[in-house]
């Protein structure tokens, strides 16, 4: 069985839905230390008025701490930042062939006034991976009991769960440490992600947006766009 797992991330890019298609199982990393220099609170659309890229962010009570853990993370909703963001998706994607299918959904997840960023990242996730009709096994990691660090925590988390292989990022290779995912006979592989070109509501394209980039233009084709170029399936 074939296990992936990142930390919760808002509205997130093509990447991380080519990883979990590949997986048969996916843990939502709820319980590690969060980073203000991640994507777990933001994420970029298209600004189509000047042919640019714009983030959305999520505000968060007292900003966010890179010593506190995911789940305990609270939302600050004092900023109406919701309604910003929807307005900012209605502006740059109201014309594109697919909003009206999309939009209402996830307008409904956002309105809700969620108190903690990983619950509504975890329902904005459940979301989009039913657009694309990707169904999986999908774990919270603060729901299970491990509490190593580093490769000892994913080995564990392989464990846990049963699977033999662990599929890392790109970036992964810069602290997968691969002997000793070896010794414990877990096979190891890294996300190489080709990002493909598909049909945007701009001038000319611009690569890693939001997955719902993709799905406002591209709708029930998105999936097999996101996959394109690249494996659907790992090698054995």
């Amino acid at each position: 069985m074939i296990l992936t797992a990142h930390q919760p991330a808002y509205i997130p890019w093509l990447g991380l839905f080519h990883k979990i298609a590949l997986s048969d199982y996916y843990v939502f990393m709820d319980n590690v230390k969060f980073s203000k220099s991640d994507f777990s609170n933001r994420n970029k659309i298209i600004k189509k008025v000047n042919n640019d890229s714009q983030w959305l962010t999520i505000p968060l009570q007292r900003g966010g701490s890179d010593n506190i853990k995911f789940n305990l993370i609270s939302i600050d909703n004092s900023q109406n930042w919701n309604k910003k963001h929807l307005e900012k998706m209605k502006e740059n994607y109201g014309e594109t062939p697919f909003f009206e299918k999309y939009f209402f959904p996830i307008e409904e997840i956002l309105s809700f006034p969620h108190k903690l960023l990983n619950d509504l990242t975890y329902s904005i996730l459940i979301l989009l991976l039913d657009f694309l009709e990707i169904k999986k096994d999908i774990y919270k990691s603060s729901k299970l009991d491990i509490y190593s660090e580093g490769n000892n925590y994913l080995i564990d988390l392989c464990k846990e769960l049963d699977a033999n292989t662990y599929i890392f990022g790109e970036k992964g290779k810069e602290y997968a440490n691969i002997e000793l995912f070896k010794s414990r006979e877990i096979k190891v592989y890294f996300q190489n992600y080709n990002h493909p070109v598909y049909n945007q509501n701009n001038d000319s394209f611009i690569p890693k947006m939001s997955v719902i980039d993709l799905l406002f233009n591209e709708g029930p084709n998105s999936y097999d766009i996101l996959m394109s170029g690249n494996p659907f399936e790992i090698p054995k």
